[in-house]
């Protein structure tokens, strides 16, 4: 007999028997077809279980860069306020926010420009 063949686990033809007799093809190849079966529901239950596995990690990254982004909403507002105070030194009130709305007016323009030509490029 063949050595791979004993490496599997028996003789050839060894799954064909059962009890003591042997079993019609029919049989056997429902065996198989089940078995096969099962193995793709299997395979089908680890690729979801992986996606679900994916899809928790990817919404714990998303959560914090969200908490992230919020927190340097409020940096770059505390920071602003802190300009405004520091030009309400030497200026009113009013004109100190004035100025940083301003600024930042200035400074955001070529960012929300509308000229056709930057937009194509």
């Amino acid at each position: 007999m063949d050595e791979s063949v004993r490496a599997a686990g028996g003789k050839l033809g060894e799954f064909a028997i059962q009890g003591g007799r042997e079993r019609p093809m029919a049989e056997v190849f429902r065996d198989i077809v089940g078995n096969v079966q099962e193995m793709v529901r299997s395979e089908v239950r680890l690729a979801r279980a992986e996606v679900k596995e994916e899809a928790s990690r990817a919404a714990a990254a998303g959560k914090l860069l969200a908490i992230g982004g919020v927190l340097g909403l409020f940096a770059a507002g505390f920071l602003l306020v802190c300009v405004a105070q520091l030009l309400m030194l030497f200026m009113p009130a009013w004109a100190a926010t004035l100025a940083v709305g301003l600024v930042l007016g200035v400074v955001d323009q070529p960012g929300t420009s509308t000229d056709s030509d930057s937009i194509s490029r």
